[in-house]
């Protein structure tokens, strides 16, 4: 019963996730890469989006968050499935502790047995994050109608 209940909190995760990508996003079947900026200690950083078709209901999505023009980027590879609405990490690289600063959080990230699991829920509060403290980025704002 304990791994039924694991296995149904992960789904709804994964399902929190495609709703919270889906708002970032908006069309998965374009290819188009999107850029916006997210604020981090009095700097506005970028974070991209691009999306690869898999099939007709499987994409591949990469967040690029660039944090420290020092240290590499930060990835999260994700895999969306349309027909499901599931969206899961299935790779992050270069995670390190100014991704923490971003979010508050009382989680201890890097100490759960479940790598899986803390992904994931990384993921989503970094969506969370996105979605209400996102700007776009000033290069790319329409010019306004005279």
């Amino acid at each position: 019963m304990e791994e039924y209940l694991k296995l149904k909190n992960l789904h709804s995760l994964f399902e929190r996730n495609f709703f919270l990508l889906n708002s970032l996003v908006v069309d998965f079947d374009e290819n188009k890469k999107k850029v916006f900026e997210i604020p981090i200690k009095d700097e506005n950083k970028k974070v991209s989006i691009s999306s690869t078709k898999l099939s007709n209901y499987t994409f591949d999505i990469e967040l690029n968050i660039n944090i420290n023009p020092v240290e590499e980027n930060t990835i999260f590879k994700v895999r969306v499935y349309l027909e499901a609405k599931m969206a899961e990490v299935i790779s992050l690289q270069s995670f390190h502790n100014n991704l923490i600063d971003i979010i508050p959080t009382i989680k201890k990230f890097g100490f759960q047995r479940d790598e899986r699991t803390q992904w994931n829920k990384f993921l989503n509060e970094f969506l969370v994050f996105c979605s209400k403290e996102g700007l776009a980025e000033s290069d790319n704002l329409p010019a306004r109608f005279q």
